[in-house]
Order: structure tokens, then C-alpha cells, then sequence
């Protein structure tokens, strides 16, 4: 669910979601303050979130994160997308929010 600046009501954005995969670029445009805002909303959804970093090849130390959050550091040119297909294997429902 979002709440768009000055409104009254939620907006229902999907359904019967186990899993949120919040995914996060590690370039200038990191914000771990973003990061966190996602993780609230996920968890007050009732959905799982999954951190997924991506770009880990600009970034020479991954943050960490809260130990109860699985996450997973990927670059894409070096192919670690194959990483991510088990998180969302059925009967799981996945989404990335965004």
C-alpha cells in the first residue's frame, strides 16, 4: 500500500505478496535512508523483503544490513542474477516494489 502526499485513503498497489525484493543500486544514488523507508513499508505490507544491492562492482565495501533481512550484493556484468532465482521460488509470490 502507498500513501500519496495529501491523501486520505491507501492505495492498494498489489496482492498476496510473500516476498518484496527491494532493490538498491550502489552507485551516487545509493540512499540508505530510502533503504530503510522500503523495509518499513514492506513489513507493514506483511511481505518478506529481500535486499537486493545492485552494482557491487562500483562499490568497494557492500553496507550491511539488519541481520533478520536477507541480502545479496549483485553486479550484472558479472552475471550474479542466477543468485536471485531461489528467493522467489514457488509457492512464493514475488514483487519488486517500484
Amino acid at each position: 500500500m502507498i500513501h500519496p502526499p495529501g491523501a486520505r485513503r491507501r492505495r492498494i498497489l498489489a496482492a498476496n505478496i510473500d516476498v518484496a525484493f527491494l532493490v538498491c543500486g550502489l552507485d551516487a544514488d545509493f540512499q540508505p535512508n530510502r533503504l530503510k523507508r522500503y523495509l518499513v513499508q514492506a513489513r507493514q505490507s506483511g511481505a518478506r523483503p529481500v535486499v537486493v544491492l545492485n552494482k557491487a562492482d562500483l562499490c568497494p565495501e557492500v553496507p550491511r544490513m539488519p541481520a533478520d533481512v536477507p541480502a545479496t550484493a549483485i553486479s550484472t556484468l558479472q552475471g550474479d542474477l542466477a543468485s536471485l532465482a531461489a528467493r522467489g521460488k514457488p509457492p512464493r509470490c514475488s514483487a519488486p516494489p517500484g
